[in-house]
């Protein structure tokens, strides 16, 4: 277990060390840290001087610790997020000890590790990867305290109470809805695999409803106790924004274009977290439909186990699917139980319980993990070709080769049926491939389509830190990051308005002005002026990825900047 959790923490820190933020959320999370730093206000999260409102406290608090220690660096915004999520790896060993033993829990937990989803969300400065942990420890609890002989105490359902506490103070409601509905799915499978005429299953009398009913009345009082102080801080704004429309919002209406489209969108996006699925458990989607079939089939661990598992993952699938706004990461949650579901069903295969047609799906799943690989392939293919004058295009393509070699070792084993064959394949190459392609085609990404971090330094090239800089149309969050001004100074907006950009573009006082080329064109022809009369310090061609890949122009431009001395290059 130990391996396999320092094992993650180190893939998860090669990944948060190779990329900068990637717009927009992330940036967002980590600059209101900053601010918190800056300020000494832990008690609202502000961006930009501004309400943020979208999430609540607990992920700022973290941040803040290693931003103090290390300073407001990319690593440190990602940093609780990377320890989290390793955390995580290690909780589902501990979890799946209880309930299955010692070789299916090291089984899903390094499934868990080496897992695309939560590699990628683990190296994310977000809420998800510390959301996850919450609910892993309060579904440990609740599985602790159900083993037990004399079953739950009152004191299982306090610990539960407060990590449930913590999942409000991460995320909301969903930190408490997740565990909530596993549990009473659990209760609901169990009652049905008792009817079949398992004994096995757990029973849920009253009093293990009136704990958990406590434990809810004990993550409120910890969430409001932050959220009430809060709230009065800001005149009721953060519980209208924070619960109108960051939670009541999202569930009815698909926020920022991500969901479908009215109701015809809407019920075409139920489907969408199959595909997401199949695409973000890479490369152990190779197990995913013989581990799903064969226990909702009933052909893996016993009936506890299967309620534990099928309850788990199935209210949460359904309610995932059902809320408008959809993001491949919502669906994280899920990730554990689907873990432990292919790890059961590889010991029910050597144990000779699955069925007669269970290794049809077991075989399959190559027709799962083939167009993945397939479409991975051709986008690190892409990355190499469009870097193809980067010399560190030789570790993408060496990514490939661990990726084709992964394949034509793995698929002949899986159709064989010697799953512990394909395993061993996939726990060696996948991470290989996974630092390959985070030194090489990472690096690609950040030259290609990240500009952010390019415009900043050319900032802080030709001016000093205390000259104003200002934007006009680029809006990117990451701008503001790294940055990196003090929270007293927020990042101010200029009008796009040509009749207003050139007033401003007259005034006296030095300044900076970041804005897309098109803006400053329009004010151009209406003033004659060229540039309006400023300094080109820096002009840059886009791909803006956050606007859907769409191209633009921007121009970084000098409003009666100083001087810079040849001799040093330093402003006069």
């Amino acid at each position: 277990m130990l391996a396999i959790v320092l094992g993650m923490l180190v893939l998860e820190l090669v990944l948060a060390c190779s990329t900068t933020l990637w717009d927009r959320d992330e940036p967002r999370f980590a600059r209101a840290a900053v601010e918190m730093v800056q300020t000494g206000d832990y008690l609202v999260p502000h961006f930009n001087g501004d309400l943020r409102p979208d999430k609540p406290i607990l992920i700022y608090w973290l941040m803040s610790v290693p931003i103090r220690l290390i300073g407001p660096t990319t690593l440190a915004v990602r940093l609780p997020s990377v320890i989290a999520m390793a955390l995580c790896a290690g909780m589902v060993y501990l979890l799946g000890r209880r309930l299955f033993g010692e070789r299916v829990s090291l089984r899903a937990a390094a499934y868990f590790a080496t897992m695309a989803m939560p590699w990628y969300i683990g190296a994310s400065a977000t809420t998800d990867a510390v959301l996850l942990l919450t609910i892993l420890l309060t579904m440990w609890l609740f599985v602790e305290a159900m083993q037990r002989q004399r079953g739950p105490g009152w004191w299982d359902f306090i610990g539960m109470g407060v990590t449930l506490g913590l999942a409000l103070l991460t995320k909301g409601p969903v930190g408490v809805a997740v565990p909530v509905l596993a549990m009473g799915g659990c209760a609901a499978w169990g009652l049905r695999e008792r009817k079949r005429g398992a004994t096995e299953a757990w029973r849920f009398p009253a009093r293990i409803w009136l704990g958990l009913g406590l434990s809810l009345l004990i993550s409120v009082a910890i969430f409001l106790a932050w959220a009430v102080p809060a709230n009065n801080a800001t005149g009721g704004r953060f519980a209208e924004a924070g619960l109108g429309k960051h939670v009541v919002g999202r569930m009815t209406d698909a926020q920022e274009g991500h969901g479908g489209a009215g109701l015809p969108g809407y019920f075409l996006m139920v489907f969408y977290y199959i595909p997401i699925l199949i695409a973000f458990t890479f490369p152990w989607v190779i197990h995913l439909p013989a581990g799903v079939w064969s226990t909702f089939g009933g052909r893996t661990g016993d009936a506890r186990q299967r309620a534990f598992l099928i309850g788990w993952f199935l209210p949460t699938f359904v309610l995932m699917s059902l809320v408008a706004t959809k993001l491949p990461h919502y669906i994280l949650p899920v990730i554990p139980p689907i873990c432990l579901m292919m790890a059961s069903m590889v010991e029910s295969n050597d144990e000779k319980r699955l069925a007669r047609w269970d290794p049809n799906w077991l075989r399959g799943g190559i027709w799962f993990i083939l167009p993945v690989a397939t479409l991975l392939l051709v986008a690190v293919g892409v990355m190499a070709w469009w870097t193809l004058d980067r010399p560190y295009v030789w570790v993408e393509l060496g990514g490939v080769v661990v990726i084709i070699v992964m394949l034509v070792m793995a698929l002949p084993a899986q159709l064989k049926e010697d799953t512990h064959r394909t395993n061993r394949v996939l726990w060696w190459t996948m991470p290989t491939a996974m630092v390959l392609l985070c030194v090489g085609t990472l690096r690609g990404v950040e030259e290609r389509l990240k500009y952010s971090p390019e415009i900043v330094a050319a900032v802080n090239a030709r001016v000093a830190h205390d000259v104003p800089v200002l934007t006009c149309g680029y809006v990117e969050p990451s701008l503001i990051f790294y940055l990196n001004r003090p929270a007293s100074e927020p990042i101010q907006w200029v009008a796009e308005a040509p009749e207003q950009l050139s007033q401003w573009a007259s005034e006296e006082g030095p300044a900076v002005l970041i804005a897309l080329g098109s803006n400053i064109e329009k004010a151009g022809q209406l003033t004659g002026k060229p540039l309006l009369g400023m300094e080109l310090v820096k002009r840059i061609t886009l791909v803006n990825y956050a606007r859907r890949s769409q191209v633009e122009e921007v121009l970084v431009l000098g409003r009666h900047l100083p001087r810079v001395s040849q001799n040093h290059g330093n402003p006069e």
